[in-house]
């Protein structure tokens, strides 16, 4: 006997088809999830590696700067020094200034003149008294002249004056120092 099938076959056809698109489309939805979420934690994963690797470099640049701030204070403790030792060795060179000065200003000053003020201001020498009369004073002008360690010796001014019923002349006069003392041998840093 011949089977006949009453249902009709082209409804069964597109159920079939509608399941197996369904399948599909379930089957590509779940996927797509997997896909997704497996594409997030493998982003966030490289996220965190990357904010790890961020962290550890501020670190590291913390650290650089710390070092570069103790260079920086050690240099200028280093340039403090090198002033101090530059002003000592300045200071040890022209040790004698003062020695050489006196013992020269004992030469020039001749008896009639006293001094009352002597004031050093770099190589000029600024001498305040007053004498007995004013061929004392160009006296000891003519002194300062014939010196090795004094030379330009200028009059500021003269003034003439009774005190204690004797005669005095008040002077003022600037001079320069012409000679530089030897250098002393450096003391090593």
């Amino acid at each position: 006997m011949t089977h006949i099938n009453l249902l009709p076959w082209r409804e069964t056809r597109r159920q079939q088809l509608k399941r197996r698109y369904l399948s599909l489309l379930v089957v590509s939805l779940i996927s797509a999830v997997v896909l997704v979420v497996a594409v997030e934690r493998v982003l966030s994963v490289m996220v965190a590696a990357q904010q790890h690797r961020n962290q550890y470099l501020q670190q590291q640049i913390g650290e650089v700067e710390r070092r570069i701030a103790e260079v920086a204070e050690v240099q200028r403790q280093s340039d403090a020094l090198h002033q101090r030792l530059d002003l000592i060795v300045d200071l040890q060179r022209h040790r004698s200034v003062p020695v050489h000065l006196m013992s020269e200003l004992h030469r020039v000053v001749v008896p009639g003149v006293y001094l009352t003020e002597l004031m050093l201001q770099g190589s000029t020498l600024r001498l305040s008294g007053f004498c007995e009369s004013n061929n004392h004073l160009a006296n000891m002008l003519r002194q300062v002249d014939a010196s090795a360690w004094l030379s330009n010796a200028r009059v500021q001014e003269i003034v003439a004056s009774r005190h204690q019923s004797l005669r005095q002349h008040r002077f003022s006069l600037s001079m320069s120092l012409s000679a530089q003392p030897q250098p002393v041998e450096e003391v090593a840093p």
